[in-house]
């Protein structure tokens, strides 16, 4: 295959989007490092980006339903398009899952994000729940870390204690993390990255429409939103889209070319440089 991407590259001719997504594996395999370290910093852009969408620009805008649906089919739909529809679609069956536990992390994120003040919950929980799901049985070295954060997140909690209801949504966040991370694994056995990545976009939108209505933030919206007609408003919402879907493709390659487990410690790294920075300021 690669010996084809070469020629390719010598003849001048465009890549299909099948190779080139293999040319990306290829090269982010031999240098896992800088895919783990590149996934957690657009992570964190993401976070930081969605969390000034919500509160800290002058277009505030706290419907966190309506910001991921509107989000995936601004990004989804053009490029499914552009790709061709009918290759997208044929891993609908792969996609369902994944586009399920998705849309499940995406209802149950405010909450959590409501609920609980400290964070590190979620990592000590999707490590050992990914385990479960996959069935693996971990090397002395792997147990040995779950043990640590395990261990490190219970000897916390006296200095930022948990609600009943933190500790519920803390729990079941944590699952859907790694029930979302194992669906892709799955997924990616069967199928490549790019028709699994858009398949489970466009089903996700699906998924998520009655969201907006049933949770009442459309009428919220017509009732309180008065910059609607702005068009850095509406940039702001695309760019977070963009690199919303960007953070997916590298979440779909990091679970490919390492492991769901390596996707676990790659997210916790990320909450605890969130933390670490809000604790800063």
């Amino acid at each position: 295959m690669t010996d084809k991407v070469a020629e390719k590259k010598k003849e001048g001719l465009p890549l299909p989007v099948t190779t080139y997504s293999f040319d990306i594996v290829y090269r982010f395999k031999n240098d896992p490092f800088t895919l783990t370290a590149t996934y957690v910093a657009a992570s964190l852009a993401v976070a930081f980006l969605n969390k000034y969408i919500v509160v800290a620009t002058e277009f505030k805008f706290p419907y966190p339903y309506t910001v991921a649906c509107f989000q995936l089919a601004i990004v989804a739909l053009p490029v499914s398009a552009l790709y061709g529809l009918h290759k997208v679609i044929r891993p609908w069956r792969q996609a369902i899952p994944l586009s399920a536990a998705n849309t499940c992390l995406v209802f149950v994120s405010p909450l959590f994000l409501t609920h609980v003040s400290y964070h590190p919950i979620m990592q000590a929980v999707s490590v050992p729940c990914t385990l479960l799901l996959l069935g693996a049985v971990p090397h002395a070295a792997a147990l040995f870390t779950l043990c640590t954060v395990v261990g490190i997140f219970i000897a916390s909690c006296d200095a930022a204690p948990l609600s009943w209801s933190g500790l519920f949504y803390g729990l079941l966040y944590g699952f859907l993390i790694a029930l979302n991370s194992v669906c892709i694994q799955r997924g990616l056995k069967k199928t490549d990255v790019w028709p699994l990545l858009l398949c489970s976009a466009l089903l996700s939108c699906i998924f998520l429409l009655p969201l907006p209505f049933v949770s009442g933030e459309l009428g919220n919206i017509r009732d309180s939103i008065m910059f609607l007609h702005e068009g850095a408003f509406w940039f702001q919402l695309v760019l977070g889209g963009w690199m919303a879907m960007g953070l997916r493709l590298l979440a779909f390659l990091l679970v490919k070319i390492r492991s769901p487990i390596a996707h676990m410690a790659a997210l916790g790294s990320k909450v605890r440089k969130q933390d670490e920075y809000q604790v800063s300021t």
